[in-house]
């Protein structure tokens, strides 16, 4: 099985919010206002035999027309191209954030657990009978996506990072 997603978020369990996000407080959220406008990745991912894969970016943050905040962009991965999309929202219902996963070729969006502080976020999912987790945090200027893939048995199948620069 061949593994095609993003570094970057970049999904639908959660994190207790600290009080109510309407949806026109994405553009003012820590996080978020920071990754709002173009941005541009470059990294390589390893897989448990070595092999490396590189890995390129373009992509655009901004808060949505349906009250959340969409990641949307292309890449490409070795030797593919695709499109990909991350919309983050909040359910009004549970006051969580929720977050949805899909590129070229997925019949049907992943959904991440997520976990958001002011500089970072992480996510994560069940994958096959392992567990996926993206990793993004702000250094300086940079922001710095780390994934990693574990089996069923703890052992990291696949494990990476993707430095992302913003447009100017």
């Amino acid at each position: 099985m061949k593994l095609i997603f993003s570094l970057f978020f970049p999904i639908s369990f959660s994190v207790v919010l600290a009080g109510s996000l309407a949806a026109n407080d994405f553009a003012s959220h820590p996080y978020f206002s920071k990754i709002i406008g173009e941005w541009r990745g470059k990294g390589t991912l390893t897989n448990a035999d070595g092999e490396d894969t590189a890995i390129q970016e373009n992509w655009t943050g901004r808060v949505n027309g349906e009250g959340g905040f969409s990641i949307e962009g292309d890449r490409i991965w070795g030797e593919e191209s695709q499109q990909f999309r991350w919309v983050f929202s909040v359910n009004a219902a549970t006051e969580l954030y929720e977050c949805e996963y899909w590129h070229t070729g997925m019949d049907e969006p992943m959904r991440f657990q997520v976990s958001l502080s002011d500089d970072g976020v992480e996510l994560s999912a069940p994958f096959g009978e392992g567990e996926l987790s993206v990793k993004n945090k702000f250094k300086e200027e940079k922001l710095i996506g780390k994934i990693s893939l574990q089996g069923s048995d703890g052992q990291e199948n696949l494990a990476g990072k993707v430095v992302h620069n913003k447009k100017k």
